[in-house]
């Protein structure tokens, strides 16, 4: 087995066995082999299928612990539009405020990837005729494919930077749900899961909520993983929506908290945002007279 260190995670090549000395080197390393799909705390983890077998890589992350992601995800991340996360810092001038922010967009990437499929996996175990498989490998994918769009220093690309050279640009730097799977608009629910445009409440967050207070050295009181043992399909104004208990409201409070002080307190520090206009301006002066060398043709 080999393990190669990167940053915060870790990667672990699987050994190809046949599928008899597969289950039974996993049988030896601990783990159930007799099932095909685990359960904990009553709800579906990942099935062999789900991984792709073989193909499948393990991380060890330090959120979330141990993510398996499935073959066709891992020929998506070993792509060179993927790979380029790593060097994308998460909270962009944040880093010159927070010296442990050190995390990038990779590994956002992949925890929201495991983040989507665990609450997709929950809400078809509890409500199965709402989901197909392909659904799900198309919620996974949508999670791990978010923020392929991201520039240099994240938002201050896309938010401050190109607004300034191109001020009528339609750039968008997310890579949406609707954009993954097929527009269905009888299962609205599908596209609330990644980026919930309509309540907010979304993997995308609860990964970097986790994720940034974790580097910056703050508390996160918001508990994802009861959030998703609670959360239902129900009709709401004649359609299926993702909804939760009323029982855990003051658990979404403490989300939404989360989200006022990490905005207050890291992502529109003073000194943050002094760096970022100085990066911008740095950035516009470039743009000028530097000129990155590509593949497409210079017009």
């Amino acid at each position: 087995m080999l393990i190669f260190s990167i940053t915060d995670i870790t990667i672990m090549s699987t050994p190809k066995f046949k599928t008899e000395d597969k289950r039974k080197a996993d049988f030896e390393d601990g783990s159930d082999a007799s099932c095909t799909t685990q359960f904990h705390s009553g709800n579906p983890g990942v099935s062999e299928s789900d991984s792709d077998s073989d193909l499948s890589k393990i991380f060890n992350d330090p959120i979330h612990g141990t993510i398996r992601v499935s073959g066709l995800c891992m020929k998506i991340i070993d792509t060179p539009q993927f790979q380029r996360l790593r060097y994308l810092k998460q909270l962009g001038g944040g880093y010159f405020v927070y010296p442990g922010a050190t995390h990038n967009r990779f590994e956002h990437s992949i925890g929201t990837y495991h983040l989507a499929g665990k609450f997709a996996r929950i809400l078809k175990w509890k409500h199965p005729a709402h989901f197909g498989d392909d659904e799900i490998k198309c919620i996974e994918m949508a999670g791990l494919c978010h923020d392929l769009g991201h520039g240099p220093f994240s938002h201050v690309s896309d938010n401050m930077f190109i607004p300034r050279v191109k001020p009528d640009s339609k750039w968008k730097n997310h890579v949406t749900t609707e954009s993954v799977i097929e527009m269905r608009s009888t299962k609205p629910y599908l596209y609330e899961i990644v980026a919930n445009s309509k309540t907010g409440i979304d993997v995308d967050k609860w990964d970097y909520f986790a994720r940034d207070c974790h580097m910056v050295g703050m508390k996160n009181n918001f508990d994802h993983d009861r959030y998703m043992e609670m959360a239902r399909i129900n009709d709401v104004d004649g359609k299926p929506r993702i909804c939760t208990r009323d029982k855990n409201a003051s658990n979404l409070y403490d989300m939404f908290r989360t989200r006022e002080t990490l905005h207050r307190r890291v992502y529109q520090h003073p000194v943050t945002r002094g760096v970022e206009l100085m990066i911008v301006d740095a950035l516009v002066k470039l743009d000028k007279t530097a000129l990155i060398p590509g593949k497409m043709p210079v017009k």
